[in-house]
């Protein structure tokens, strides 16, 4: 039996702007003191984030820069490179501090999307794709964001993102990310974007 305080918190709204808000009120709240690696931090555990309109996926609530920072960033993403000064450093000097010596990132998420190589589907894209096409009820239409590459103890760029899993109820697309952590300011509103 799961312990009451074990259970899931489920977050909801209509906006990500909601989504931030609900989310910075319930760690203020509830949330426990933490010193991870970046320094003092409230963590708490166990969210679930649901973003019921999935047409209000963009931040206003620091316009227009959350704008032009998610532009900037989707661009990196859909280039897929690792190296830091293909495009992520245009979206903000925060990822040259994580790149390594070498200028390497390893939170490029659409590296691993679009353009790790997955035998011979050619990438998890067209892993979930194939998947969902043979059987709309499969549940394995997952694409791995974090991996054994990353768990080097010297490593400053380890990915947020754990997974995506996708699948279809109702006729309809849905895709569940598991994060290990997430910053309600920083993170959230990028990652639904």
């Amino acid at each position: 039996m799961i312990k009451q305080d074990w259970a899931p918190t489920i977050i909801q709204a209509d906006s990500v702007d909601d989504l931030v808000l609900r989310g910075i009120l319930h760690v203020k709240g509830t949330g426990r003191k933490i010193r991870p690696r970046a320094g003092n931090a409230r963590q708490s555990f166990n969210l679930v984030f649901i973003l019921n309109n999935s047409r209000n996926r963009i931040q206003y609530a620091r316009y227009p820069e959350t704008l032009i920072y998610l532009c900037r960033e989707t661009i990196a993403y859909f280039r897929g490179s690792n190296q830091i000064n293909d495009g992520l450093s245009d979206a903000s000097s925060f990822w040259k501090k994580i790149a390594d010596p070498m200028g390497r990132i390893n939170s490029n998420y659409g590296y691993y999307v679009f353009y790790e190589r997955v035998a011979r589907f050619g990438s998890q894209f067209n892993w979930v794709v194939e998947m969902l096409s043979k059987n709309p009820d499969s549940r394995r239409a997952i694409i791995n964001i974090n991996n054994c590459d990353h768990k080097e103890e010297e490593n400053p760029d380890f990915p947020c993102c754990v997974s995506l899993q996708f699948f279809v109820w109702n006729r309809k697309l849905f895709c569940d990310v598991m994060s290990r952590s997430e910053d309600l300011i920083y993170g959230l509103p990028y990652d639904i974007g």
